[in-house]
């Protein structure tokens, strides 16, 4: 924390940002940063697991800012999602950060746990009243789409974008106004019973969903990888829908996916839903690269 690193970022959670927002904060770095970038989102911003003494752990731990010392701050939390983070603007740290400064870039990591929330079993994920069960076992066409129940997908890619709408209309309200945000896709798991380590076993979500439907594994990845799909297609869609100041990276197809019948570590995923150490270099990557034309 307060520190450099060799990526040129230095990097503050959300129990100390104010160290370096607040001019002449116990923070202050040297030389003074020229860009602030907030982050907020899930897993893939906060840890997503044990990937090895010295790597990065999430996302952000990979970005590198060749062009000028940065300080990035870090809200993300394990399990958000975009519904959440939309809702808690009128009470937390996000609302503050955006009325405290005018940031250089706001980094938006959120709606892949939204769509793992409405695949679960018990029908977790609610909208205006109604739980969504996107998965669905009464299908008589036997191909992967009769699996898929497409009007709750429907509702849920709707909602996904007026959470969307309802943060960029609390940031409109700021000096964030013109802020640019970037947002990024999320590449397609395999449906394997690979958990996730972290304080305790979690997971793995996706497979558990489609053994509770008893769905024949043979509609397994089709299924999956429709669902991820129309999440992308959603949020490449956010621009043209809210702001010109949204940008959307589609990360799909880079990473290598995890093989079959896996029960963790594998090609460039640590577990079902969350990349390994080289997993999240590819994206980092790729992410760096566009952030190098926002700011």
């Amino acid at each position: 924390m307060g520190q450099y690193n060799t990526r040129n970022v230095a990097h503050f959670d959300f129990r100390g940002y104010k160290q370096v927002v607040d001019p002449g904060g116990l923070g202050q770095l040297s030389p003074k940063p020229d860009y602030h970038v907030l982050a907020e989102g899930d897993s893939w911003f906060n840890i997503v697991g044990n990937t090895g003494a010295f790597k990065p752990r999430n996302v952000l731990d990979t970005l590198t800012f060749k062009r000028r010392p940065t300080a990035l701050v870090n809200l993300a939390r394990s399990g958000d999602t975009v519904t959440h983070i939309s809702q808690a603007l009128h009470d937390g740290t996000l609302e503050e950060a955006l009325k405290h400064r005018k940031w250089d870039l706001i980094l938006l990591s959120a709606g892949g746990n939204d769509l793992i929330d409405a695949l679960t079993n018990q029908g977790q994920y609610l909208v205006e009243g109604k739980y969504l069960s996107i998965l669905q076992n009464h299908a008589t066409t036997q191909n992967y789409q009769s699996f898929i129940n497409q009007q709750d997908l429907s509702s849920l890619k709707q909602h996904l974008v007026a959470s969307y709408q309802r943060f960029h209309q609390y940031k409109i309200k700021t000096s964030n106004k013109t802020t640019p945000v970037l947002i990024h896709t999320y590449d397609y798991p395999t449906p394997n019973d690979a958990k996730a380590r972290c304080v305790v076993r979690l997971g793995a979500w996706l497979y558990k969903a489609l053994k509770y439907q008893n769905i024949p594994e043979t509609y397994w990845y089709q299924i999956s990888d429709f669902l991820f799909l129309s999440l992308r297609d959603t949020l490449l869609e956010l621009p043209a829908i809210i702001d010109s100041s949204f940008n959307v990276l589609n990360t799909c197809d880079t990473l290598k996916r995890a093989a079959i019948h896996q029960t963790g570590n594998t090609n460039d995923w640590l577990n079902e839903i969350h990349p390994n150490a080289a997993g999240l270099e590819k994206i980092g990557e790729k992410l760096s690269k566009k952030i190098t034309t926002l700011i």
